[in-house]
């Protein structure tokens, strides 16, 4: 089968990769334009990009695939049966969609219809989901509205962040694209409708679950007020990690890992703040944003709008990331200080 790979971030790595090894051929990858980035403004590849050039694989990009006649004929070129795509970041339009005799078929980070849109992972850790997972849908011209063919749930954890939930949904993404080109292989099609009458496609109206959207994460998502419950603040380090922050004494201060001590989180927090809530922190009439206590190898807890939350690791401005004993030392805070 010859197939038209779309995908940018690293999320799309392992999908490809897992189709390249396998018996089919990836004829094309399509990704978003090299971006300028970093103080000397230099061009950065696509992690995707960078894949393909590793595996040889022939390179399309476009501004603005929408429009993008040259884009458009390059790919016809290479006559594909099939377009995989993962997290590629434009819309495709129908007249693209069309091309493939086997379909347009796109792996999704959510358990569509919830979490439509740019940053799925993100809105379900902020949501505080208790699952999450992949679905593999068939692409229309809206945004991920298709019949979905197959999906796989993962639970989300109290300390999962981004980067570890988007780990594991990537190499489910790769699996079940193994298992979507297997389906649509042994569907015995003869033309695009017969194949994907023979699919059994579940419609995203006939699945349970309200329609949500899943926006583009904006700088002002970022910024931490710790007028909020410490779970809010927690879930939203975790799933804008390593980005939201605060600011101390000047500087930007990007908070990577917390963990909240209230009691009724007792059974999922790690030992260590396990210990921290056994010492019967008091924490009452104590203005939100104070540094309540600073302890020694493990970290600097912090009173949110209910309960205290314990920063285990940040980077402060023009620094590398810190934790316990070494964020304390370099911050040189001190117990009354509030942000």
């Amino acid at each position: 089968m010859k197939i038209a790979f779309w995908g940018t971030p690293n999320f799309a790595v392992p999908s490809l990769e897992a189709l390249y090894k396998s018996e089919n051929d990836i004829v094309c990858v399509i990704t978003q334009p090299d971006k300028r980035r970093g103080r000397r403004n230099s061009q950065i590849e696509s992690p995707i990009k960078k894949k393909a050039i590793e595996l040889s694989i022939p390179i399309i990009t476009s501004q603005s695939i929408k429009n993008d006649i040259r884009a458009r004929n390059k790919i016809l070129k290479y006559k594909p049966d099939i377009f995989i795509v993962v997290a590629y970041g434009q819309i495709l339009p129908n007249s693209l969609l069309t091309i493939p005799i086997l379909g347009s078929w796109n792996s999704h980070a959510s358990l569509l219809p919830k979490w439509r849109g740019a940053a799925p992972i993100q809105w379900s850790i902020l949501n505080g989901d208790e699952q999450t997972g992949v679905g593999i849908m068939q692409m229309e011209e809206g945004l991920d509205t298709g019949p979905v063919l197959i999906e796989e749930k993962v639970t989300i954890g109290l300390n999962d962040n981004y980067l570890s939930v988007s780990e594991k949904l990537s190499h489910i993404s790769a699996k079940l694209l193994l298992e979507t080109i297997e389906i649509i292989k042994k569907s015995r099609y003869s033309n695009t409708k017969t194949n994907l009458s023979l699919l059994k496609l579940t419609c995203q109206k006939d699945k349970i679950g309200k329609i949500t959207y899943a926006r583009q994460i904006e700088k002002k998502d970022l910024n931490i007020n710790f007028n909020s419950n410490c779970i809010d603040i927690h879930k939203k380090v975790m799933a804008l990690y390593p980005n939201s922050y605060i600011i101390y004494k000047g500087k930007v201060l990007k908070l990577e890992s917390t963990e909240p001590l209230a009691e009724k989180y007792s059974l999922e927090i790690t030992p260590e703040a396990k210990s921290i809530l056994d010492n019967k922190i008091k924490y009452k009439n104590i203005l939100p944003g104070t540094v309540i206590e600073i302890v020694k190898d493990i970290g600097i807890i912090v009173q949110c709008m209910d309960y205290p939350i314990l920063i285990k690791k940040a980077k402060l401005e023009g620094k590398k990331s810190n934790f316990g004993k070494s964020l304390i030392q370099q911050l040189s805070i001190i117990k009354g200080y509030r942000f």
